[in-house]
């Protein structure tokens, strides 16, 4: 509403003193003074994300409803924003008595900023946008806002989540492979549940990979159960690099995984594909991840990956064959989320796999581990490891100056004399590795505790490297040193290794060179070499030309057309060429794939054959299938909790599109647009994430449009909506004297807004469709034929209308003794045009009586307007009609009626 409107809306119920001091309107008057209870979106200044308060409010003032729990729900969104309990109890009694604006802020509601450095909260409440914003003096906030504060761990939207990814291979022949893996989250009341488990039918074998009990309280883990791979935990986890732990454990630490206010960053894996083809990545020997992957500069999320500090193994396959094989060392962990300061650690016992039917108390053991944040750059650790015969004392470092450099170590000794050690030197663009076990003596091997974590011969790997860009270019090199031996020296093995690539774009198109060249010890030296260029003809094709090269020369050049399509979601790629190689045979080949998603579930597929016969299929599916007391939901996003967004349109025509905005521990996440009914959205789980759902550019209101929750691993949370479609109308309003309206309110559920367009009393009124409104005025209560079809229609604002009670005349009638007559004016009633007001119209008449007839929407109202004394005749008839004398010039604040619109939404 316009701010210069607004101080004419607050004007007093009466003008004069005489009349505020007296009761001439009915008691059934007042109850369009009372508050109105409503949502208010209540912020802290400042910072990001509120809460929906149930408060009383009228034009000028909010009012905490005094309900415990929507005392309580207020007061620890106040303590989650880190005021201290003495802030807390004055803002929730100052909002229970009723607060307004700042008096600093006249009419600049949106863009006030109170001045609170006389250590008073200050508060900006705009009724139009159902918003009050509290401004929190210095004092407020607690000394320590470090102060340790958790999230709940109780989980009330417990679901089943699981990830599933069908994978199938086929030459169409012989080799047939079909893979299907399951990670499945069971939320329970406290913790979950986790499950990773294969099914390959090559072997024909299922594998669990790990079961286990995973729960949180405040700063504690817990974790029971099955794990082949090393558990994951907190910032310790960097002292299990290069150990296994495979077997049964239970452990219990510290954690911040319910600690309010953490965040997390995203990490990625980036790499280069030489050409189009189907990628898998391998830990150890099983498959974690694949997908149809493009030419050039790739990348696989870590989120996408398990946790843990493990080597993967990444494979490209063109036409069946492995045209690129890269080895990374992945770190997905939780290392530096310590606070300066602060320590992580860890305390277990479990039991290792055994490989023989030997019941040696050897495979029990203990441990013990700890890591201390010295310094904002530097941490140190170390632990203690220990079975039956043998004792692990480790200690570690991990340093990281700047963005660009960082230093992690890990040495440990054990009671034998066995030594292990690993280091990773990192100065952007350089890297260093470097790990190495030795080892004292041979005897019982399987039972030696650092047998069963490190393995069974010596071994030193040492790698060196450069990766970045150069004059335009991106590229990396890398050395690599690998040694092995056995403890008695009988057997060894040793090899060097040279990579490196460099890809480049020219205005036409990009080339690259990649080589590899292996130089293992005992056998023949190995080299690989590639040089592409790829030509951009436009419209998605491109040609291809490519030479290849091995230690006895040329191997083979290549001549490719391919075409890529996106489509959507779906992106599709279809490639033809031939090859000539060192002995001058040709070969041409077709491939093909396809790769996308819809709501539900992922889709890849590649093919391949060639003029020799030689074919292959390869596809898979993946999608999260999410299990609750509402049924069975799917979508092709992948994560351990989610929320379901529903939105019912209640309006005529399709379901419009919404945008659905997510925000995570406060900050950006990402902006979708809703158009389906039912949508599946991802969250990340330990995580502050809000969705609010925005109309956009649409003429719709939504209701309960925002949820706010903090997520926990297996919960699935539903954000329910009303989509409500808006119209609109315009009105040309006057009152009673025939003069433009020159402010006006709208009141009820079906309200939206008021937009005033002249100075004239025009006004465009936005509502919600088949719910009830009124609009009122200084003036009195407004009346206007809703049913109108012209684009404008015309209406009054009316004083005494608002009053359906009986016997007004014997209060009112008072005014006729105490105030002049030139200051009064008498409502006679509302009456049927036609014939009830003709009679009425004769009545008048006939006692001689002044009046004015108003005829809106079917309906008469009566007014005696001018200065006339009545006669004792007059006056029995006024009587009769139960006429209500009012004051004339009286101006009534009308913002803050509550009416009862189910009942008394005729006037």
């Amino acid at each position: 509403m316009n701010t210069v409107l607004k101080p004419l809306l607050c004007l007093p119920l009466f003008v004069t003193t005489v009349c505020a001091s007296t009761n001439y309107y009915p008691e059934e008057f007042q109850d369009f003074f009372v508050e109105t209870p409503q949502k208010i979106y209540v912020v802290v200044a400042g910072d990001k994300g509120g809460e929906d308060v149930n408060a009383l409010v009228n034009y000028d003032t909010f009012r905490l409803r005094d309900h415990p729990t929507d005392i309580q729900v207020f007061s620890q969104f106040l303590e989650g924003k880190g005021l201290n309990d003495r802030a807390i109890k004055r803002i929730v009694s100052d909002m229970q008595r009723g607060v307004s604006s700042d008096e600093s802020c006249g009419g600049r509601l949106s863009s006030c900023v109170p001045d609170t450095s006389d250590g008073q909260t200050k508060f900006v409440f705009d009724f139009d946008s159902s918003s009050l914003k509290i401004f929190i003096a210095p004092h407020a906030l607690r000394d320590d806002l470090d102060e340790v504060m958790y999230e709940s761990a109780i989980n009330r939207q417990q679901a089943i989540v699981n990830w599933a990814n069908l994978y199938a291979y086929t030459d169409l022949s012989q080799q047939e492979q079909v893979t299907l893996s399951n990670q499945t989250t069971l939320g329970l009341p406290m913790g979950h549940l986790y499950f990773d488990t294969e099914y390959t039918s090559s072997d024909n074998e299922f594998d669990v990979y790990t079961a286990l009990y995973d729960v949180e309280y405040e700063d504690l883990r817990l974790q029971a159960g099955r794990n082949r791979y090393n558990p994951t935990f907190n910032s310790t986890d960097y002292l299990n690099n290069g150990a296994s732990f495979m077997g049964d454990y239970i452990q219990l630490g510290s954690s911040t995984n319910l600690l309010k206010g953490k965040e997390s960053a995203q990490q990625r894996i980036y790499f280069y594909a030489p050409q189009n083809g189907q990628l898998e990545l391998y830990r150890d020997d099983r498959l974690i991840l694949n997908k149809v992957v493009s030419e050039g500069k790739q990348y696989i999320s870590y989120a996408d990956l398990p946790k843990g500090a493990y080597t993967a193994t990444l494979l490209l396959k063109v036409a069946g064959k492995t045209v690129l094989t890269e080895t990374r060392q992945i770190v997905n962990n939780n290392q530096f989320s310590l606070k300066k300061g602060s320590m992580d650690y860890v305390l277990g016992a479990g039991f290792f796999d055994q490989n023989d039917d030997s019941q040696s108390d050897a495979y029990n053991y203990v441990r013990g581990l700890a890591n201390y944040r010295l310094t904002e750059q530097l941490q140190v650790g170390a632990g203690v490891t220990s079975n039956s015969d043998s004792q692990y004392y480790q200690i570690s470092s991990a340093y990281m100056p700047n963005n660009h450099a960082s230093l992690e170590y890990v040495g440990g000794r054990y009671s034998e004399g066995d030594v292990f050690h690993t280091a990773r030197l990192s100065y952007d663009p350089f890297f260093v590795d470097y790990r190495q076990l030795v080892l004292t003596r041979d005897s019982d091997q399987e039972h030696r505790l650092v047998n069963l974590m490190y393995g069974e011969s010596n071994y030193r790997d040492i790698g060196v490297g450069i990766s970045g860009n150069l004059w335009g270019s991106t590229g990396y090199l890398r050395y690599s040193h690998n040694t092995s031996s056995s403890v008695d020296g009988l057997s060894s093995y040793g090899s060097q290794t040279v990579s490196g690539g460099v890809f480049y774009t020219l205005p036409t198109g990009q080339i690259s060179l990649s080589v590899d060249y292996t130089n293992p010890v005992d056998y023949d030296d190995e080299l690989r070499t590639t040089l592409s260029y790829t030509l951009d003809i436009g419209d998605g094709l491109s040609t291809q030309f490519s030479v290849y090269g091995d230690e006895h020369g040329l191997d083979k050049n290549t001549n490719y057309l391919r075409m890529n399509r996106n489509h959507g979601n779906w992106f599709s790629n279809a490639s033809l060429g031939a090859s000539v190689d060192r002995d001058a045979q040709t070969m041409s080949d077709l491939s093909g794939s396809l790769s996308g998603h819809n709501q539900h579930i992922n889709a890849t597929a590649y093919g391949y054959m060639n003029d020799s016969g030689t074919q292959s299929l390869s596809g898979g599916l993946s999608g999260t299938q999410i299990f609750s007391l509402e049924g069975v939901d799917t979508t092709y996003e992948k994560s351990r909790a989610f929320a379901k967004v529903s939105k019912h349109f209640n309006g005529a025509g399709d379901n419009p599109g919404v945008r659905l905005v997510v925000t995570k521990d406060g900050k950006y996440q990402q902006n979708r647009e809703i158009l389906q009914e039912t949508s599946v959205i991802k969250l990340d789980d330990f995580a502050s994430q809000e969705l609010t759902l925005d109309q956009g550019s649409n003429n719709v209101d939504i209701e309960g449009n925002r949820l706010n929750v903090f997520t926990l691993p297996g919960s699935y949370y539903h954000l329910e909506a009303q989509v409500i479609e808006l119209l609109s109308r315009v009105v040309i309003l006057d009152d009673v004297n025939d003069k433009p309206i020159d402010s006006l309110q709208c009141i009820g559920d079906g309200c939206v807004s008021v937009e005033p367009l002249s100075d004239d009393g025009v006004y465009r009124v936005n509502y919600k469709k088949d719910i009830p409104y009124r609009l009122v005025s200084h003036k009195g209560l407004c009346i206007y034929d809703p049913q109108a079809i012209s684009h404008y229609t015309n209406g009054y604002c009316l004083p005494g209308i608002e009053s359906e009670a009986m016997k007004r005349w014997p209060d009112s009638s008072k005014l006729l003794e105490q105030v002049e007559r030139e200051e009064l004016l008498v409502y006679l009633g509302r009456f049927k045009a036609g014939t009830e007001s003709d009679g009425i119209k004769r009545r008048l008449d006939t006692h001689s009586i002044r009046y004015k007839a108003i005829e809106v929407a079917g309906e008469a109202f009566f007014y005696v307007m001018d200065k006339q004394e009545f006669m004792p005749a007059q006056i029995d008839l006024l009587e009769k009609l139960d006429a209500y004398v009012l004051l004339r010039n009286a101006e009534v604040d009308l913002l803050t009626i509550h009416t009862e619109l189910g009942n008394k939404n005729e006037v």
